[in-house]
């Protein structure tokens, strides 16, 4: 992991799945993420995620609210049912009361506002790598094991969903 190594940088031994469609963004935020020593999968959008998901077993998310399509809410509601217990952060530069509720309603745990606050993300970040967040070895080995079976009884929307491909 570049940086991760370098004098006074953490090297935090974690997954994470961006979901941004903003290129740039996206690119800015894995950027950031691997100089703290996480490993990254990158998703343009909600779709993309859930077709990755199997694939790259994360120990977080941290997805865009504003996405063409499959939309920040509607994708946490779809992570949350898949796997309730890993984490969904959403990102944002600005978000509206009743979208703050609706994402909490979905899952969310918390939003973090564009531009991101390094040191809130590194936070978020610590809070699962040691486990201060009810997050541990097991419950995260699990998870993976999890993530390599279909969700029990399909996609809560039911057999040919258009928004995650179930």
């Amino acid at each position: 992991h570049p940086g991760a190594d370098a004098p006074g940088q953490p090297s935090l031994e974690l997954h994470c799945l961006i979901v941004e469609d903003n290129e740039l963004n996206r690119h800015m935020i894995a950027m950031r993420l691997r100089d703290f020593g996480v490993t990254v999968s990158e998703a343009g959008g909600g779709v993309e995620a859930l077709r990755l998901l199997p694939g790259a077993a994360p120990d977080l998310f941290l997805l865009d609210v504003h996405m063409p399509g499959m939309d920040g809410v509607t994708l946490a509601r779809h992570l949350r049912q898949r796997h309730p217990r890993l984490p969904v952060y959403a990102l944002t530069a600005n978000v509206i009361g009743s979208e703050e509720a609706a994402l909490a309603a979905a899952g969310v745990r918390e939003v973090l506002y564009k531009p991101i606050d390094e040191a809130k993300l590194l936070e978020v970040l610590r809070r699962h790598a040691h486990g201060d967040d009810a997050w541990d070895i097991e419950v995260r080995a699990g998870i993976r094991q999890l993530l390599h079976r279909p969700p029990p009884g399909g996609c809560a929307a039911g057999p040919g969903c258009g928004e995650c491909g179930s």
